[in-house]
């Protein structure tokens, strides 16, 4: 329920409420929503107080001078018509370039409800619609822009303070009580966003991972003795992860504000590919100088946190299913036209339902954890294990363009020398998020 709902709103509860609606059957409408809500037990007692205040700042602007907000009503009336045939051009030029319905009509009822975007959302959003549709980005960015305008959302960064509370819509009149200081809700499960960083530009894209229990190893019993035995981990701790493996162009702006060293990109290309020649002592400086740059604890995933975001609910070798089908990954093997070449750009398939892309093949990950020969004594919290291992080796998951499908089950282990930077090595991060 919102803070408060205005003449708008009131209007929908009652069709049959005119403009110059009478006070009695406002309040005989207040009244019937009000008991809906105690027969339907909804926690609204907060939102039906809200409510009558509104409803009597309201009346009180119409009995102070009616004729004055009827003239008012009259005149927004005939500018909110002139801009329902505009809302109608919108539409479909947004359905011409985005060609889904369900995006625009999910955009205006979350974004709508709430008032304003974050610039980040604003990203995503744009990102997906580009992704998708093929269109030219500044046109959709446009057709965003337009969007927002004639559903008045702003975009705003932070935390933020509502301008004021509408009495009536029709005859733009606020009152002038103090607006109720709001904060930005928790960042939702399955919200993607980046940090600003201190020396200009933006992080990694991240998705809020949502916490639960999970099952981790060999649970079909084909996998590797290293791979159990199977136990049961739960992640209680907020954390986001890494949309894509870290690229190249977030992980130059590391180099170039460092001078740290160039990792050689084997004549593929830069920019939206996994960074590569990167070894896990390089990942640790990396997140290191992003948490500086943020203000955020940025750091690599624990193994158990790794394969919760791999298998993203499922207990299939692959998020997908059992088999590895045809372009669903880049292995060597799995039917895309960068198998056993190179590494192919990052999001070039099918996200799991987390909302994570190249979690099974491209490049394998770094990880924060040493090397266990097996599962025994395995934490059940989803903490990094470094004790009673061999701290000569860390792990390493996912598989890579280079191997076979079943190095890419999201229960295969792998480990390497922390020092050592191959062709097909890359990572992603988690950052923790406020309890």
């Amino acid at each position: 329920m919102n803070d408060t709902l205005n003449f708008y709103e009131i209007l929908e509860l009652d069709p049959s409420i005119s403009v110059d609606g009478q006070k009695g059957k406002i309040e005989t409408t207040i009244n019937t929503k009000k008991r809906e809500w105690s027969r339907e037990r909804r926690p609204h007692k907060r939102a039906r107080a809200q409510l009558a205040r509104s409803v009597q700042r309201m009346l009180g602007t119409l009995s102070s001078d009616p004729d004055l907000w009827r003239r008012h009503a009259r005149e927004r009336l005939k500018q909110i018509n002139a801009k329902e045939a505009e809302a109608q051009r919108l539409y479909r030029d947004f359905c011409d370039v985005y060609g889904k319905k369900s995006i625009y009509e999910s955009f205006i009822m979350v974004f709508r409800k709430i008032g304003y975007i974050e610039p980040d959302q604003l990203d995503s959003l744009v990102g997906k619609a580009v992704h998708d549709s093929g269109a030219n980005e500044s046109t959709v960015r446009g057709c965003f822009k337009q969007l927002l305008e004639h559903h008045e959302i702003k975009t705003i960064e932070g935390a933020t303070e509502r301008s004021h509370i509408p009495i009536c819509p029709y005859c733009g009149q606020f009152n002038n009580e103090s607006a109720p200081r709001r904060r930005v809700a928790e960042r939702a499960v399955g919200a993607v966003f980046r940090d600003a960083l201190k020396g200009g530009g933006k992080g990694p894209e991240m998705v809020v991972l949502p916490t639960g229990r999970f099952r981790m190893g060999d649970l079909d019993g084909s996998g590797e003795k290293n791979e159990r035995p199977v136990h049961t981990v739960t992640i209680s701790r907020r954390i986001a992860m890494g949309q894509y493996p870290v690229t190249f162009e977030d992980y130059d702006r590391y180099v170039s504000a460092m001078g740290a060293e160039r990792p050689y990109d084997e004549g593929w290309g830069r920019g939206s590919r996994p960074v590569i020649y990167v070894n896990w002592h390089d990942a640790q400086a990396y997140a290191a100088w992003l948490s500086k740059q943020t203000g955020k604890r940025y750091r690599l995933p624990s193994e158990s946190e790794w394969e919760y975001a791999a298998r993203a609910g499922t207990e299939t070798a692959y998020s997908w299913g059992n088999e590895i089908g045809v372009n669903r990954a880049n292995c060597n093997g799995c039917g895309s036209r960068w198998d056993d070449k190179q590494t192919s750009p990052v999001g070039s398939f099918e996200p799991n339902a987390f909302g994570l892309y190249d979690m099974h093949g491209n490049v394998w990950e770094w990880v924060e954890d040493c090397w266990h020969s097996n599962y025994e004594g395995a934490p059940s919290d989803g903490s990094v294990w470094t004790s009673g291992g061999d701290s000569s080796w860390a792990v390493v998951r996912g598989g890579s363009w280079f191997y076979n499908p079943q190095y890419l089950r999201a229960a295969f282990r792998g480990g390497d020398s922390p020092s050592v930077r191959n062709s097909d090595d890359g990572f992603r991060l988690v950052q923790d998020l406020n309890p």
